[in-house]
């Protein structure tokens, strides 16, 4: 199997996440880290960012100047995610992480 998403569903990920300022800040809420991404650009506010998502629910924007920090917590991401926010209560967030 192989970890996909389309414009949709990368849309609906930034719109769901909380953003945070600094990496120790999204660090803190008990994020995983998966060896497994996809890239892009987009543009928001007139401005072009490159953005890499991470399969354990975390993101990040950058200008080349500004980089901003993206965690996806809430239960309707779990799905979009190879391994989702364990934070809530146990690993795998929603309990669907099959490997």
């Amino acid at each position: 199997n192989k970890w996909v998403l389309n414009a949709s569903q990368i849309e609906k990920i930034f719109s769901l996440s909380d953003k945070y300022k600094e990496m120790s800040d999204t660090m803190t809420g008990f994020w995983l880290w998966f060896p497994c991404e996809i890239t892009g650009e987009l543009i928001y506010n007139k401005k072009k960012w490159h953005f890499s998502i991470n399969a354990a629910a975390t993101a990040e924007w950058s200008d080349g100047k500004e980089t901003i920090y993206w965690g996806c917590s809430r239960e309707k991401c779990d799905d979009m995610f190879i391994l989702p926010y364990p934070g809530r209560s146990y690993i795998g967030g929603g309990g669907k992480l099959i490997w």
